[in-house]
């Protein structure tokens, strides 16, 4: 669990450097490639950090596509996907908080977690940790900079 995690908040923190947000972080859109590191899948839905969730544009995906404009279509302002709860936005906002407090939600689907894995994921569900770059100096993680090419 904590290599997926620190996999995980490396990929986040690429992302968030960024300027973006997940948006869609859940353990569906986290695939495993064959040396056993997981990836993040479904970036379709990142957006600016920061932006008020009211209207989302989704993007009709195919296979196989090079039509340069996809069609999309309007979600309406209740927007509320299966992984998101009362703790995922702050004020309409999905923000690098929202990402890190996903990922404290992946984390409490497994029991096996050391006190130390369970206090990290307590303070990811808290949003104590606002960046993935602060989540990856915590103890547990113990990653103390690019420590790991993904």
């Amino acid at each position: 669990m904590k290599l997926a995690v620190h996999a995980i908040l490396h990929a986040l923190d690429k992302l968030h450097s960024l300027g973006l947000v997940h948006q869609d972080l859940r353990l569906e859109n986290v695939l495993w490639r064959p040396q056993g590191k997981p990836f993040l899948t479904d970036l379709e839905l990142a957006a600016k950090n920061d932006q008020k969730v009211k209207k989302l544009a989704l993007y009709f995906t195919q296979a196989v596509s090079c039509i340069p404009h996809m069609p999309m279509f309007q979600v309406p302002d209740n927007i509320q996907f299966s992984e998101w709860d009362h703790g995922t936005l702050e004020t309409r906002r999905y923000t690098f908080g929202s990402d890190l407090y996903q990922v404290g939600r992946i984390m409490a689907k497994f029991s096996q977690l050391s006190d130390e894995g369970v206090a990290f994921r307590d303070q990811l569900l808290s949003k104590k940790l606002g960046t993935a770059t602060e989540a990856l100096k915590h103890g547990w993680i113990g990653c103390l900079g690019e420590c790991e090419r993904q």
